[in-house]
């Protein structure tokens, strides 16, 4: 995950908590860690699937991180996260 996000507030359409800006909806609607101003995000990993083959879609619409294509029309075909602890756990063993 990229660290321009860390500690950003969760947006949507309908609830935007960036100043005077709504990401969420220059984004196409889609919800996430949001920053204020007009660089709303480098990473938007709940964009929406191209239609196109070539992996185009509108501006800032579809499944992004920038670093990997400066691209903000290039979508990912798919994506996966996978979430762990931050601190793992020792396991007791009981006798």
């Amino acid at each position: 995950f990229s660290r321009w996000h860390y500690n950003a507030p969760f947006s949507t359409y309908d609830h935007y908590a960036t100043d005077n800006i709504n990401c969420s909806n220059l984004h196409g609607g889609i919800g996430w860690w949001y920053h204020s101003g007009i660089e709303c995000a480098h990473v938007q990993l709940n964009g929406r699937l191209p239609t196109h083959t070539d992996g185009l879609v509108p501006l800032n619409t579809g499944i992004l991180w920038i670093g990997w294509k400066a691209d903000r029309h290039y979508s990912f075909q798919y994506v996966r996260m996978l979430i762990q602890p931050k601190f793992k756990r020792h396991h007791v063993r009981h006798r």
